[in-house]
């Protein structure tokens, strides 16, 4: 199976802007579409078509990972939801280096908090970035993979309840 779709919003920094560094997690909520806890059911590798200007179209490929999600933050998706969340490359011929250097490709059985966009209804969901953007949850435990501790934009929260707590007082 494969994807293509152009970006509904494209311009030629469009995958600058939507990657970019948050300055603070309250950025990184705001900045998201979705922000998600679940678990990872499934993995497949998808060839996929990404439009970065009109006239400019690469296909690659992605891991793409099965999620289903156990509590909603923000956004309009539901608990039992199962979604796609898709990383470029295969982790295996085709490596990113900024997701190996965060936390590395989602497995199964990993629990998470995503912080997603989707660019359009027909194709996965993303992370924000691949730095700030995914949270493993380690028995109860918020642990963050990332490369810089300074990328870690919630260095006081250290368990999902603590996280929780976020959402609940808005």
């Amino acid at each position: 199976m494969s994807y293509s779709t152009s970006q509904s919003k494209p311009s030629s920094n469009y995958f600058d802007e939507i990657y970019q560094s948050m300055p603070t997690g309250e950025k990184l909520i705001e900045h998201s579409d979705f922000v998600v806890f679940g678990e990872v059911i499934g993995i497949e590798i998808l060839k996929m078509k990404v439009t970065y200007e009109p006239s400019v179209n690469i296909e690659d490929l992605y891991t793409v990972s099965k999620f289903k999600i156990t509590t909603s933050y923000k956004g309009k998706l539901k608990t039992g939801d199962v979604i796609k969340v898709a990383q470029r490359g295969d982790n295996d011929t085709r490596i990113s280096r900024a997701i190996s250097e965060n936390g590395g490709y989602f497995k199964k059985n990993d629990k998470l908090i995503l912080f997603l966009f989707q660019d359009s209804n027909d194709r996965p969901y993303f992370t924000i970035n691949q730095n700030q953007s995914q949270f493993w949850i380690n028995s109860d435990n918020l642990v963050f993979y990332g490369k810089n501790p300074n990328d870690n934009l919630f260095l006081n929260i250290k368990t999902l309840n603590d996280f929780e707590k976020i959402f609940i007082t808005k």
